[in-house]
């Protein structure tokens, strides 16, 4: 870019609160008039995995808000009027809830909106900040975020639950906290307080799969809590990787010639849940065989085997933990060298569950940026052919730092062996002076050594027995 110019007018008796940021000079200040100039901007190639848009990129924050409780007080004033409870959402939310209290009638009341009110997706002020009115979104029947975020807060009002509105930024996109700038947030969202204990839930209703109090790529960031004069920047609560994480058992048999038959089992939490119930809650019989055809073709060109190959479970209620089962089969896959067999294992076959991770650079200059932390356990229980005998496995061991942690367990007992590895990561943004920690427990991760387990061939003598001529 040769030339940049940005020049604001500030309406008399104003002023302008601003930060120029990532690289952006100073502005030149006429009176009520900034400009804001670049020149021979050379511009860079993003790193993989880095943070997005005015993160990264020069930016300018400005308003002439000049606190975030005027800033809150802006949406209130808009907002409010429109969160009105008449017969029609009284008499919505009393059928909704039905004998439900607490926690369970916040839950159906969410589950209900994000189901049943139709999204439309507009960022918060594409459209100004002034929603339409409770009953108008319940009798329409559709909305953005502003609209089904009012929805709820009054059908909550109308079982007389304590909410609060919500500001959020775009997902993993940090706030200038210096800029009171609603223009920084792109989500309006609802939170009440549980009765039971009186913490904070977060309701996002813009897909039908999110369970209540979950908020993927959010975690760790600032939302704008929106009260009567009064804006609270608050941290939205980071995800346990151990309430987001996949869970792989295979119980697998290498046949002689490098062939492989067995069963997976998997179980998903958090986000992995979300998207398998998205790919298979409403699929058709076929579409769901498709689709387990396809994954099973990933473990080495594997076939469903026999009957009753497959079974779904836990995918049409949000509260239930979906569950896969897959029965397998491949006539080529442990590759053989002279004595030696070597067994891989099994990666994760639904690239829609995978989460990547790119440590390829050995240094970075950007912080690498991970949607939400996680955590991936793989099981293997393998039995080997009769003919062949254990040669290496990997060690039990456990590694951790500041990014994650992998643990490694196996065992064996005659010819089956037990191996297990788990990954779990905790750090989401790792800014580039700790980014080889990240980088080493991957690596470390993804090594060979902790992909494969080698098998030797028994030789005739060695299965003479003592004292045999």
């Amino acid at each position: 870019i040769q030339l940049y110019k940005l020049t604001i007018i500030v309406p008399e008796g104003q002023e302008l609160v601003y930060k120029s940021a990532n690289g952006v000079p100073e502005p030149r200040i006429e009176g009520n008039v900034y400009t804001w100039t670049i020149e021979d901007y050379e511009g860079f190639v993003p790193e993989p995995q880095g943070p997005r848009g005015r993160n990264v990129f020069p930016a300018v924050y400005y308003t002439t808000i000049k606190s975030w409780n005027l800033a809150a007080d802006y949406i209130q004033k808009r907002v409010a009027p429109k969160i009105l409870v008449d017969e029609s959402v009284q008499a919505k939310a009393d059928e909704i809830v039905g004998a439900f209290i607490g926690r369970d009638a916040i839950d159906t009341l969410t589950y209900w909106v994000a189901r049943n009110i139709e999204f439309i997706d507009i960022n918060l002020g594409d459209a100004g900040y002034v929603p339409n009115e409770a009953s108008k979104v319940l009798e329409n029947g559709f909305g953005d975020n502003r609209d089904r975020a009012v929805l709820l807060a009054a059908l909550l009002k109308a079982r007389g639950f304590d909410y609060q509105m919500a500001l959020v930024s775009p997902r993993n996109v940090r706030i200038e906290q210096s800029v009171p700038a609603i223009a920084q947030f792109s989500r309006m969202m609802v939170t009440v307080k549980d009765p039971s204990n009186g913490e904070r839930i977060w309701l996002w209703t813009e897909d039908e799969y999110t369970p209540t109090g979950f908020m993927p790529g959010f975690g760790g960031e600032k939302a704008l809590l929106v009260s009567p004069g009064k804006g609270e920047l608050t941290e939205v609560p980071m995800v346990d990787p151990d309430e987001n994480n996949i869970i792989l058992n295979f119980d697998i048999a290498i046949g002689e010639s490098g062939e492989m038959a067995g069963t997976m089992n998997a179980e998903f939490y958090g986000n992995y849940a979300i998207d398998f119930k998205r790919i298979f809650r409403d699929a058709s019989p076929r579409r769901r065989e498709q689709r387990i055809e396809s994954i099973v073709s990933n473990l080495g060109g594997a076939k469903l085997k026999g009957d009753n190959a497959f079974e779904i479970s836990g995918v049409d209620n949000l509260e239930d933990i979906p569950r896969l089962r897959v029965d397998f089969e491949t006539d080529e896959f442990a590759f053989i060298q002279d004595e030696m067999m070597i067994f891989n294992f099994p990666q994760n076959p639904m690239s829609f569950t995978e989460s990547q991770i790119s440590t390829s650079l050995d240094e970075r200059e950007e912080p690498l940026v991970l949607s939400t932390a996680f955590k991936e356990t793989y099981n293997f229980n393998v039995t080997i052919p009769a003919d062949y005998r254990l040669a290496w496995v990997s060690e039990p061991t456990s590694v951790s730092n500041g990014f994650g942690s992998i643990m490694v367990n196996s065992t064996q007992d005659g010819g089956l062996v037990n191996y297990g590895i788990t990954l779990k990561v905790d750090n989401c943004w790792v800014e580039p002076n700790r980014y080889s920690e990240a980088r080493d427990l991957m690596r470390s991760y993804m090594s060979p050594k902790n992909r494969m387990i080698l098998l030797e061939r028994v030789s005739a003598d060695d299965n003479e027995p003592e004292g045999a001529e």
